[in-house]
Order: C-alpha cells, then structure tokens, then sequence
C-alpha cells in the first residue's frame, strides 16, 4: 500500500521540467539530507517523492531513460525500477480496444474521451482537438467494422498498433472559406518542440450554423505525429499556429487510452 501511494503520488509530478522537485513531509530532519546525496541516478532526474513515513523514496528520471527508481532511503538501495507506460499496446488492450469499438454506438461515442477543448482565453470557444491514440484508432475502426457488418480488418488493427501515431484533429472556425488551408501546428513537451510528419488541411471550408455571421466557416485539419518522441505519461501542449496568433491545448496523455 505505501509503495502503490507513493507512485501515485509520483505520477502526478513527473513531467515537469525541473533540476530537482524533492517534496518532503512535514517534520522530516536535515539527517536525511545525507543518505538522498548518496543515492545516484546514472540519468537526470526530474523529479521525487517521499513516501508519508519517510522510508521510501520515488525518483523520476530524465527525457531519455523515463523510468522510476523505488529507493530504500536509510541503505540507500534502489530496490525496484520501474519502466513508465509507452505507447506499445499489448494483446489485452487491443482486444479492449476492439471491444469498446463494438459497443460504441454513436460517433459521439467514440470520439468524447479524446476532446480536448482550447485552453487559450482570446480563442473562439468552439474550437477543440481531437487526440487520437493507437487506441483510439483501433477502437474506431472496430465501430466502423461493426456498423457496416464488416469482418475487422486484422491487418489494419496491426498497423495501428506498430505504428504508434498520435493523430490530432483540429476542428476550427474562421471566416474566409480557405481560412485552413495554411495552419501549421506543433507539439511542444519537455521543452522540446516536435514537428507533424503528415498534415491533411482542410482548403476549403464548410459553412458553419453561424454562415453568413462569424465565424461563417468550419473545418478540420489533421496533424500526425511519431510518437517516439513523444513520452505517454506527460502533459503535452498542442499549438495552432494561426495569423491571428498561436492557440493552445493541453492534453494530458495518461488521462486518455
């Protein structure tokens, strides 16, 4: 149990870009100051977290090696290690997948637990994206299979799963007809800023309920990521990159399957 809250606790900093968070409990001595130095990581570490008696503490590595190290503070032992969640999907969350796929029967179904609305303040407040993972990918094309009475197609649910792409659709509203046909987006994570490798805009534009008042245009660009540079437990910043000026989403990837 003190290992399962302390990890719990762990997963809710990791991410930040910091030297060194260390969230101690109230009361705890200076002595402890010098087992900590002697624990070393052979990566950075962004963050840690003690346990609430002191005993055990949780640090998270840097960018590249992303694991958690379980350490024992009076010996200074690291007793376990442990791998994050990735984007690699075993046979239980496909089959899952597959399974919510069926049972979605509507599309509003199976797209709410992947909206993320806009998070910039000066924005038009219809705007949202839509963050599709492997998963999700895979859960839509099980509906799509079963709403038209149609064999899943194995092959395709494979290539989600290798190919691990996050997908993002950005559905947007302007004034001009082609107001989409030229919005570039990033992703921005840990500092690091990371470039589509496909983009699918939208040049011409449908007419919104609003038409002939604004915004008078709706439309939906999709922006395909490799997630290998992406980690799955972090909050990621999804950015348009409109004439008026850049609009924001945050999106907080373990909250999503």
């Amino acid at each position: 149990m003190k290992r399962k809250n302390l990890l719990k606790g762990l997963s809710e900093v990791l991410g930040l870009v910091v030297l060194v968070v260390v969230l101690l409990e109230a009361g705890v001595a200076e002595a402890w100051l010098t087992p900590i130095a002697q624990m070393k990581d052979s990566h950075s570490v962004n963050a840690v977290a003690f346990s609430p008696d002191g005993q055990y503490l949780a640090s998270g590595s840097g960018y590249w090696d992303k694991t958690i190290k379980l350490w024992e503070v009076k010996r200074c032992l690291c007793q376990k290690k442990l791998a994050p969640t990735s984007w690699a999907l075993d046979d239980q969350t496909v089959k899952a997948a597959i399974a919510y796929g069926k049972k979605c029967k509507t599309a509003d179904d199976i797209l709410k637990p992947w909206i993320v609305h806009t998070a910039s303040p000066d924005s038009y407040s219809g705007d949202y994206i839509i963050a599709s993972t492997p998963y999700h990918q895979i859960a839509t094309a099980s509906r799509e299979s079963a709403r038209l009475y149609k064999p899943l197609d194995m092959a395709k649910i494979e290539t989600f799963r290798k190919d691990k792409q996050l997908i993002i659709m950005a559905v947007i509203y302007g004034n001009e007809i082609n107001f989409a046909a030229d919005i570039p987006a990033v992703i921005k994570v840990n500092g690091k800023v990371i470039h589509p490798i496909a983009t699918m805009p939208q040049s011409l534009a449908d007419t919104s309920s609003s038409w002939p008042e604004w915004p008078a245009y709706w439309a939906k660009n999709v922006y395909v990521f490799d997630t290998k540079h992406i980690p799955r437990n972090v909050n990621i910043q999804f950015v348009l990159i409109r004439p008026s000026g850049e609009e924001e989403f945050y999106v907080y990837l373990p909250a999503i399957k």
